[in-house]
């Protein structure tokens, strides 16, 4: 694969390659949600849907969980934008998508709802995001300076205040931060790099409230490199574009985005280069193993698939 097609973003995932166990395939969404019900009631592992658009797996979501409740229900959602435009998308549907790759990490006898964007969307490894996730107990001691710079490296972003999900701030030894996936923003207390308290706080008027013992800070980006990944990050670059001659603007495009990366790989433009950048692709299928797949319609999947290459 060249770097010109990657960045036409050709290299997408091949179904295929892929063994689902049983397929499934009906065309109606109050059918299927049964259908991976019934799926649900008979084995004790995980079922899969795979909606061709993200309509039909909201829908399927919202009747799935007034029978076995959302804690039974994982829920992937992405945008159906061509990932070369991924520039702008709903923080909402970011969140729901990470949250939903977290409790993948452990999923036992699970339904789990995706598109087909979803499906088709490149992650860094299980383990790698695994690794990524901060859990923070009271009175630990924690490096104040590295927690600070791990938070920057999982796609917070630094502000005034805290707003909304996503973002963190920090005064003197007060952290503040919204994690992805929490009801409510957080707020840990320092005494040099003693955890002090941990509490929940209003957005409204910033009040702290509750007595928290731990927080789970889950990652708020998919766009992660391992330490090698990152290293040859420039070199892997420069080879492909001597090898393909390209033009010296967009050359300089290229090597000036890599100079971006370099220093923080978390704006979400830098998506188009992600599969090139990765010593091994994985998709959602390397984050957990379903019995069986459940197609909403085969037909109109493939069709969704290809209008997305």
């Amino acid at each position: 694969m060249t770097l010109n097609k990657i960045l036409e973003q050709e290299k997408l995932l091949d179904f295929e390659q892929y063994n689902f166990g049983t397929k499934i395939i009906t065309d109606d969404v109050v059918g299927i949600a049964f259908c991976a019900l019934k799926k649900h009631h008979e084995t004790n592992k995980n079922t899969a849907v795979l909606a061709q658009n993200l309509f039909i797996a909201e829908q399927i979501r919202d009747i799935l969980i007034d029978f076995v409740g959302s804690e039974n229900i994982i829920y992937l959602p992405s945008e159906e934008l061509v990932e070369s435009e991924f520039l702008a998308a709903s923080p909402d549907i970011k969140c729901d998508r990470i949250s939903g790759l977290v409790d993948l990490l452990n999923a036992k006898h699970k339904i789990i709802i995706m598109n087909v964007a979803t499906a088709l969307r490149f992650y860094p490894s299980p383990t790698l995001f695994a690794d990524r996730i901060i859990k923070i107990n009271k009175n630990e001691t924690v490096n104040f300076s590295e927690f600070k710079a791990k938070t920057l490296q999982n796609g917070y972003i630094f502000q005034s205040k805290v707003e909304k999900t996503g973002d963190f701030s920090f005064r003197g030894d007060i952290f503040d931060i919204f994690p992805f996936g929490a009801k409510n923003p957080v707020r840990i207390e320092f005494f040099d790099d003693e955890v002090e308290s941990i509490r929940n706080f209003k957005i409204e008027n910033q009040e702290s409230y509750g007595d928290l013992d731990e927080v789970v800070i889950n990652p708020a980006t998919e766009l992660m490199l391992t330490e090698n990944e990152l290293k040859n990050l420039e070199n892997k670059f420069l080879n492909a574009l001597n090898e393909e001659k390209t033009n010296i603007d967009l050359r300089k495009n290229i090597l000036d985005d890599v100079e971006r990366m370099k220093i923080n790989i978390n704006n979400y433009s830098f998506y188009k280069y992600f599969s090139f950048i990765q010593d091994r692709n994985y998709t959602i299928f390397d984050y957990f193993k379903a019995e069986s797949i459940i197609l909403t319609n085969y037909d109109l999947c493939y069709t969704e698939l290809n209008k997305l290459v």
